[in-house]
């Protein structure tokens, strides 16, 4: 498909004068640096199937916002690049520096396009973190942002997308630290849980068309929270009041909803960021505009 670049971004003719404006050139050229605006949040959008070299309007790299890395306590992330997932095997790596590693179970895969994505069969497919891993202690802040896309074919069950909680819980007390909740009717809500059987609803997402790219975020404080689609803040919620639940025994997982044993998802998820800190509504909006090209949007 052609991506026609948006404002932050150059095209593959941009970055290809800066070598002599050759036909092809490998892409590992343009990670050298002789490109100041390249990073590595820079990406690839292949027309057809991947392959070392890309022709004209085959290529769009990123020169504009980068991703908001302060406060990040967990970054998983599909594309080979950023170093997270090689593109095979079952491990992935937290390239924020807190080693909260994840794992691939149960036949989870890989698709080579859009940069990268995890795949879910909606039968048993998902990725958790290594035990307790994930945990971390965020007091009364938090920000989680996710690109994820349905099956076409398919509807959103209850609690499909991502979250933190204990394996097969069941939902019981102290277990769930937050969720990006999947509900029946194809929407999203952002919970995060305040005490032993509570949680706040910090909004819900508008009905999402299946078999589309999305950038999911929600943000927590004490006072405020919100949920956003794309950059764009579509409902808000209360704040937390006091600290969150934190439990150690809690696993990151994405797909398939850790807390049940037959909540499993049928799409795909490219990358997700977390944060122990509350996103300004800025900050969620540098985050998509980052990785939107990525996906076409």
């Amino acid at each position: 498909m052609a991506i026609v670049p948006y404002s932050g971004q150059v095209s593959y003719n941009d970055i290809r004068s800066q070598f002599g404006s050759p036909s092809n050139f490998n892409l590992s050229d343009a990670y050298g640096g002789t490109y100041g605006g390249l990073n590595s949040y820079s990406y690839i959008q292949p027309a057809a199937d991947p392959q070392s070299d890309y022709s004209p309007n085959q290529w769009y790299g990123y020169v504009g916002d980068y991703i908001y890395s302060s406060n990040l306590v967990t970054v998983w992330d599909a594309w080979p690049t950023i170093g997270s997932y090689p593109g095979f095997g079952n491990n992935v790596s937290d390239v924020s520096g807190n080693n909260a590693n994840g794992n691939l179970q149960a036949g989870t895969t890989w698709a080579n396009i859009y940069g990268g994505y995890w795949v879910f069969d909606g039968t048993d497919d998902r990725i958790a973190s290594n035990g307790g891993q994930a945990y971390f202690n965020f007091t009364n802040q938090i920000s989680v942002d996710f690109w994820v896309k349905w099956d076409a074919n398919t509807n959103i069950n209850w609690g499909q997308g991502c979250g933190q909680g204990v394996i097969y819980n069941y939902d019981a007390p102290n277990a769930n630290m937050w969720l990006m909740h999947g509900n029946q009717g194809n929407t999203v809500t952002w919970n995060v849980f305040n005490g032993p059987n509570a949680s706040i609803n910090g909004g819900t997402t508008p009905v999402l068309t299946m078999g589309q790219w999305y950038n999911i975020a929600g943000t927590a404080d004490a006072n405020n929270s919100a949920i956003y689609l794309n950059g764009a803040v579509v409902g808000t919620g209360p704040g937390l009041g006091g600290n969150m639940i934190t439990n150690p025994n809690t696993v990151l997982y994405l797909g398939g909803d850790v807390r049940y044993d037959f909540r499993f998802m049928n799409g795909a998820i490219a990358a997700i960021h977390v944060y122990n800190t509350t996103l300004t509504a800025g900050q969620v909006s540098q985050n998509f505009n980052a990785l939107r090209g990525r996906f076409g949007i």
